[in-house]
């Protein structure tokens, strides 16, 4: 039972140094996930930095693939805030993008074993178990099936919610393929994960839908020999998940009729505003990646131009697609120098045995971020960057052949 529990429990056997991290990494996921004002991130950034400096991590750091990749992209794209349209909003973008590789460095530089892995996995689950909490108390459950758990307004966005919680179902499968757990854990995980799951179905949030399945699918199809069997059982879950959507009232009133709106987006019958208006902005995006195209109008600048642009004067939007985001704003330049992370996952993956499940997670999970950019921000969203990190985590311990404690 010991691998379940209380906070207390995840701390219990761990060095002090130990302790004090985890401590300040749970303090670093809760801010991010509840409605606190944005300056308390400071608060754990400032710690994991003293913490560095107190227990000698920072002085003896050595710099590993992940780090080259975070520094590339923090300094190119601080140079473009030299020639940026409006340099205040490439600040604040360096500034949470450097609250970010302080936790992700942290993250990376501890991760040293799948065992020290468990413990920020522990961690994070127990952080998604507290977010759960603080949702089932701030919304109404008896309005369930009218309308999805969303509050962006106050800072409890329904995607944020939605792909937290995925990527906590995402920890709970590496737990379950690294680490050796007794049957009462296991019973635990697979409640927490059906909890997660119906959860995230309520948030209403396409993204999250899309984060939850595309990971499952890539993971099925790669880990099968045969890959018509792969095919057929992969077109049976789409088939269990188009029912659970579509015919359950409950999820369909929520998330369900958001996914035929965004369907009707692909066929050219899409009416909803929301939608029509993301079309525009990836559509508005291209154009103005064609005039700069090498170096872009500088990081977080793309809201400068949709700013002025009917019909979203005024409304401050950013290009709610990372990978159009990344052109106008730095080019193809930044954008290559960002995307090189899909590269080498991909290659490191591929170099291990294709048997090889930490090379099979690697591979669904880089394909999945990818995927997710199309549509979503991601290079200063904190999710995002936690699970490039441990994607990176991975590819080291599958580099070092690391063995997991496999059941």
């Amino acid at each position: 039972m010991k691998n379940i529990g209380s906070i207390r429990l995840l701390l219990t056997g761990k060095s002090q140094k130990d302790k004090i991290f985890l401590t300040i990494l749970l303090l670093y996921f809760l801010v991010y996930m509840l409605p606190v004002p944005e300056v308390a991130g400071l608060f754990p950034c400032s710690l994991m930095v003293l913490y560095g400096f107190m227990t000698d991590s920072i002085l003896k750091f050595r710099l590993r693939k992940y780090h080259w990749w975070g520094i590339q992209i923090f300094v190119f794209f601080a140079i473009t805030s030299v020639w940026a349209l409006r340099p205040i909003l490439s600040y604040w973008s360096l500034m949470q993008m450097f609250k970010l590789f302080v936790l992700t460095f942290g993250i990376y530089k501890y991760a040293t074993s799948f065992e020290k892995l468990y413990d920020i996995l522990r961690v994070f689950v127990a952080a998604n178990i507290l977010l759960l909490l603080f949702v089932l108390y701030y919304f109404d459950l008896g309005s369930l099936g009218e309308d999805r758990m969303s509050d962006a307004e106050n800072g409890l966005n329904g995607n944020g919610i939605a792909i937290s919680f995925a990527f906590c179902l995402y920890g709970i499968f590496m737990i379950f393929n690294f680490i050796k757990l007794n049957y009462a854990s296991k019973v635990y995980y697979y409640i927490l994960a059906m909890v997660f799951l119906v959860f995230i179905l309520l948030t209403g949030s396409r993204t999250g839908v899309v984060m939850l399945l595309l990971p499952i699918i890539l993971n099925q199809f790669l880990k099968s020999k045969y890959k018509l069997t792969a095919i057929i059982s992969i077109s049976i879950f789409l088939i269990f998940a188009y029912f659970l959507v579509m015919k359950i009232p409950v999820f369909y009133n929520i998330v369900g009729v958001r996914i035929m709106d965004g369907l009707n987006i692909v066929s050219g019958n899409s009416t909803g505003a929301e939608d029509s208006s993301r079309f525009l902005l990836f559509v508005y995006g291209l154009d103005w990646f064609q005039d700069n195209p090498i170096l872009g109008i500088g990081i977080n600048n793309y809201r400068v131009l949709s700013n002025v642009t009917p019909p979203f004067v005024g409304k401050n939007f950013y290009a709610h697609s990372n990978i159009i985001e990344l052109l106008v704003d730095v080019g193809i330049v930044g954008f290559i120098i960002y995307y090189r992370y899909v590269f080498i996952l991909l290659r490191g993956a591929f170099k291990a045995a294709k048997d090889n499940v930490v090379s099979r997670i690697i591979i669904a999970l880089t394909v999945t971020l990818f995927v997710h950019d199309i549509f979503s921000m991601s290079f200063y969203e904190w999710e995002m960057q936690f699970l490039i990190c441990i994607t990176f985590v991975l590819l080291s311990l599958n580099q070092k052949e690391v063995k997991p404690q496999m059941h």
